[in-house]
């Protein structure tokens, strides 16, 4: 499951291991959806959720869920048909007419529509409606729907309360400075000249062989052969030596060109990443402010936010100011399933919504902090304050609004177990100012200076 999303809307993939099919859906307006298929275009009325049809080829179920582009796609007989909204005129009985079978459901509302097409207009055929709702494979199908329907609400949720699970784990510098001051460039190996040298017992079985084929003398045909071979086998044998030893040679020389060359090569690799490491290993403050912005550059979270630091005390303290999500931002429902089998997707009450913003904005104050710690050796402590955007009641303007800060010390953050720990219990443990009051809500603080 991996979303994307922003202020303004969220997007959602989610794969089913089922057979498929790909289909691209643009959404128009509220409720319209334009398909783009390889059949061509069309239009797609009513809430998003999964949908069945039934194609030119025969009466065919496929269920997805909205925005994902994939359906699932299966044969269930043929289709008949009776009665046409659009037009009042009874539908043909004929077996192979193309009749579309269509399930909504509301992932906002939990709601099920099932509707029958015929052509891209309504068609009235209960008994048609009846068939489709007792197949093995459409009920299957429509729970299966229903569960990931709810799982994807149960997810957006959870991924945002779970910032802080993946925050770096606390990086053990001896370690590493132990490892860079054992290393040692890795060298060329000279490779072996891998052919055998020429030999001469194999050269005058050559040679007997040659002579067989050559010398056919009626008379003294053995001594012929052997005075054959005599005659030829120094020289022959010779010549293969002189030629072994000139490749062997020639082997030798670009064998030690290449190694002058790659360990040339390597040496620099090693130089240049020994200098990196010594740098990262006793940075000054600039080296930890490139470090900061390289890696909170790289964060991608499934909310908006920005991050602002200061570098002090040469480089033993790194202040972090978060400009947090808004709680509005944050997913509004909650689903389940019922014992009935359909889908209950209902809004959060204010106390759930207060108690999941809490997890979330402490879990990403964590998640920058473990990133600030693994920039540089000498961060000790990381200050992390998150603020928000209210409305300053006294002058009617929005005003950033503190709402915690907290000194994480680096002895105590690298004991943490991110995936056992609540954000809140955790950030309360640190020295820190936060003040959340009976109903959830976060009050304004003052943040460390």
């Amino acid at each position: 499951f991996h979303p994307e999303s922003t202020k303004h809307s969220q997007r959602a993939r989610i794969l089913v291991t089922m057979s498929f099919r790909f289909q691209r859906s643009i959404r128009i307006v509220k409720g319209v959806r334009l398909n783009i298929s390889k059949s061509g275009l069309g239009v797609s009325v009513g809430p998003r959720g999964a949908k069945l049809s039934v194609g030119p080829r025969g009466a065919h179920m496929h269920a997805g869920l909205p925005g994902t582009g994939l359906y699932y796609r299966r044969k269930i007989g043929d289709s008949t048909a009776s009665g046409n909204a659009a037009s009042g005129r009874p539908a043909s009985t004929a077996p192979d007419r193309p009749i579309d079978v269509e399930i909504l459901i509301d992932d906002e509302t939990g709601e099920e529509t099932v509707k029958l097409l015929e052509n891209g207009r309504d068609v009235t055929s209960d008994t048609l409606l009846r068939r489709v709702k007792r197949d093995p494979s459409f009920r299957a199908t429509l729970q299966n729907t229903r569960e990931k329907v709810a799982d994807r609400v149960r997810t957006e949720s959870e991924l945002l309360t779970a910032i802080h699970i993946h925050s770096e784990p606390m990086t053990d510098w001896d370690s590493v400075a132990a490892e860079v001051a054992s290393a040692r460039p890795e060298l060329y190996q000279r490779r072996q000249f891998g052919e055998s040298a020429p030999d001469k017992d194999q050269v005058r079985v050559e040679l007997e062989s040659e002579a067989r084929r050559e010398v056919r003398p009626l008379f003294a045909r053995k001594r012929r052969r052997q005075e054959y071979v005599d005659s030829r086998l120094d020289a022959t044998f010779d010549g293969l030596v002189e030629t072994w030893k000139q490749r062997r040679q020639d082997f030798e020389t670009a064998e030690t060109r290449r190694e002058s060359e790659e360990n040339t090569r390597r040496r620099n690799e090693f130089r240049q990443w020994k200098n990196g490491m010594d740098r990262l290993l006793n940075p000054d403050t600039p080296f930890i402010e490139e470090r900061l912005d390289d890696l909170f550059s790289g964060v991608e979270l499934p909310v908006e936010f920005s991050v602002s630091f200061d570098v002090r005390d040469r480089g033993r303290q790194v202040m972090l100011d978060v400009d947090l999500p808004e709680i509005e931002d944050f997913p509004q429902r909650q689903a389940c399933i019922l014992s009935t089998g359909r889908i209950s997707v209902k809004e959060k009450s204010r106390r759930e919504k207060m108690s999941d913003y809490r997890q979330a904005v402490t879990g990403i104050g964590i998640y920058f902090a473990s990133l600030a710690f693994s920039a540089a050796p000498t961060v000790e402590n990381v200050v992390v304050s998150g603020f928000t955007q209210r409305l300053n009641s006294a002058t009617g303007r929005l005003r950033d609004d503190y709402v915690y800060s907290v000194i994480y010390d680096k002895d105590r953050f690298g004991r943490l177990v991110f995936n056992r720990i609540d954000p809140v219990a955790a950030m309360q443990s640190f020295e820190h100012r936060a003040t959340i009051l009976k109903s959830g809500a976060m009050k304004r603080i003052e943040a460390f200076a």
